[in-house]
């Protein structure tokens, strides 16, 4: 037994923890004997574990920081490259016109001699300071290099520490066989029926934390108790079928990847589609012109208070306590489906985190707000033009979907004048029991892996809400359940679904527009961005104009600004795509290069520039520069 002392930080506690394994190992090793275990407080171990995975996420952002120390690393040897080959041709020039006033005394004017002197002084004094800028670089290189190994080891260890405290955690499958056969003996008895129970997989490993959830909420009881008295015909109806008298429940456990699946299934008489849909129109549940399919009306029997059963006794009905079980699993980030065949039998398939605590979720914004949705709520995602979000429902990847806003389901304000015509919005598609919706936002920001925490103090009364996390880049993240959230926030309307007007926030603060800033100068991309900044905009920067084409996949930028020569694609070769575009065609460009030649200016306007910016500028020349560009008619390919 490890006492656990007051006070004691988690690596203290961890490395007698390991001090202890060893000795215990040794002493083991000597004896020929199974080592003793050690037992530990469960809320010391889950302390632990949520430790390990903050450590994770730190060390995500060290490996994120490394990554863009590299990156600078990167742009200082080029701006070196740059400042010695400048560096070399003025030196060269200036020993050709010293060899030439050496031929030629009359070249230079007396007056012009001291200046002369004073600049090959100054090529010395460059010299010298790009000698001192290389090396620095040099250094730089060293650590980042010194850096990038240490993360690795980081990494590595980091994973193990996470695995090993994790695998502490968990349980064999098994661990619930009795009860849930003793729960299965039970049901028959009450319901007079034969039913055995099997399970397969059960060396399989669970989460305990999740076990004891779907203990404790009985979401396992309840599928049993359905299977029993809904889903098993009378011995005396087997018989007449061809089946064996006993009716059999079945239990699978099986670990894929970070999911686990447990799937119960019976062999009864299975689910009528034709009946559930029609209590469903009956209940409301759902129109009696639903174009649903077979799947989307199984589904509905875990809707609140949905059932097909004639009476109501402690376990009729499939609906009855179906909604728990749904609830539960998605509160556990996972989801329930179900397949049935008639006259064969129906199975349930809990799709369930292998890793609590840890979630991937697709991060969403709406406004200057983000939030983050579990993947296992989500059947597909992906962008619409605005123009197709006129009606109730939206056509997305062949389906229909009724939608809503992401910010009506989290009761927030928006305006709609803020977007430009030909916007691209982000469409999420959510699995739901009755039939799967669309929720509209702003941006998609893309996959994460996160470590969700609960909203303390609020854990029970906020419903949608399943936690917070927080980014590697810091941003903290309010993970969202929309299916719950629709159901408290939103109402139907003459314009489709809108907040409750009693639920309704202070809208936050109004998206600023979007800039896209392309140049493969650090310095010139960071000016243009401090410029830009001030006159109120957002601003994304590309590297080059490829980059700044796959940014425009993803976000409708008010304007951009780029340079005429990068790698990859130049700005006359953006230009041209930007103006092919079925999105942003008429999105306003301005062009800055220091090749500021008519016929470079000519070709610029014909490629669909609207304004031309000479290298160097302030911020008063980009921000007129700006405005006349925004002002400008566009023409399009």
């Amino acid at each position: 037994m490890l006492d656990i002392k007051e006070g004691e930080s988690f690596g203290q506690t961890l490395h007698r923890l390991r001090e202890l394994r060893a000795d215990q190992r040794s002493a083991g090793n000597a004896g020929g004997a199974t080592p003793p275990k050690v037992k530990v407080d469960t809320q010391l171990l889950d302390q632990l574990i949520d430790s390990a995975f903050e450590v994770n996420v730190d060390r995500d952002r060290v490996v994120l920081y490394q990554e863009k120390m590299e990156r600078s690393e990167s742009a200082l040897r080029k701006l070196t490259d740059h400042i010695e080959s400048m560096q070399a041709t003025l030196q060269s020039e200036l020993t050709q016109i010293d060899a030439y006033h050496h031929d030629h005394p009359e070249f230079l004017a007396p007056e012009y001699l001291d200046h002369f002197s004073a600049l090959k002084v100054f090529a010395r004094d460059l010299e010298e300071t790009t000698a001192s800028v290389r090396l620095l670089q040099e250094t730089i290189k060293e650590h980042t290099s010194t850096a990038r190994y240490t993360t690795r080891k980081l990494t590595k260890t980091t994973r193990s520490l996470r695995e090993n405290l994790f695998n502490t955690r968990l349980v064999p499958v098994k661990n619930m066989l009795s009860q849930l056969r003793t729960v299965t003996n039970k049901t028959g008895d009450m319901v007079g029926k034969k039913l055995v129970f099997e399970m397969e997989g059960e060396s399989t490993q669970i989460d305990r934390n999740l076990l004891d959830t779907l203990t404790n909420n009985r979401a396992l009881e309840h599928l049993i108790r359905n299977s029993g008295d809904h889903g098993i015909e009378a011995p005396e109806e087997r018989k007449a079928k061809g089946k064996p008298e006993e009716g059999k429940i079945t239990l699978k456990a099986q670990h894929d990847g970070d999911r686990i699946f447990l799937k119960l299934r019976d062999d009864g008489g299975g689910i009528d589609p034709v009946k559930v849909k029609a209590k469903a129109v009956e209940k409301g549940i759902i129109s009696e012109d639903s174009n649903l399919s077979e799947h989307e009306v199984l589904q509905l029997i875990t809707s609140s208070g949905f059932s097909t059963a004639a009476s109501v006794t402690q376990v009729s009905g499939r609906g009855v306590g179906m909604d728990v079980v749904r609830s539960t699993i998605e509160n556990l980030g996972g989801s329930l489906s179900i397949r049935s065949e008639l006259g064969k039998g129906t199975e349930f398939i809990l799709d369930l985190p292998y890793t609590q605590g840890v979630s991937r979720a697709l991060v969403v914004g709406v406004g200057e707000a983000r939030f983050a949705i579990p993947t296992t709520a989500i059947e597909s995602f992906g962008y619409v033009a605005k123009e197709r979000l006129t009606g109730k429902e939206v056509e997305f990847e062949g389906g229909s979907y009724r939608w809503m806003g992401l910010n009506e389901i989290c009761g927030l304000e928006q305006d709609d004048s803020a977007f430009a015509p030909g916007q691209r919005v982000g469409v999420i598609v959510v699995k739901d029991a009755a039939r799967p919706f669309a929720i509209a936002c702003d941006i998609i920001h893309g996959m994460q892996a996160l470590h969700l925490k609960p909203v303390p103090f609020f854990k029970d009364s906020l419903k949608g809400v399943l936690g917070l996390a927080e980014t590697i880049d810091g941003i903290l993240l309010t993970v969202i359940d929309p299916r719950d959230l629709c159901g408290i926030m939103v109402q139907a309307s003459d314009r489709g679904y809108v907040t409750k007007p009693s639920l309704k926030r202070q809208p936050p603060a109004k998206s600023k527009p979007l800039a896209i800033v392309a140049d493969d100068s650090v310095a010139l991309r960071k000016s243009a961005t401090r410029f830009l900044e001030r006159i109120g905009y957002q601003v994304i920067t590309a590297t080059n104009g490829r980059e700044a084409l796959l940014l425009m996949d993803s976000c409708y930028p008010s304007i951009l600004v780029t340079d005429l020569e990068m790698p990859q694609m130049d700005g006359f070769e953006l230009t041209r795509n930007v103006r092919k575009h079925p999105v942003v065609s008429e999105l306003p460009i301005v062009m800055v290069t220091s090749r500021s030649t008519d016929d470079i200016e000519k070709e610029a306007f014909d490629s669909g520039v609207n304004c031309f910016l000479p290298k160097p500028f302030n911020a008063e020349m980009l921000a007129d520069a700006v405005g006349k560009a925004a002002s400008m008619e566009v023409r399009t390919a």
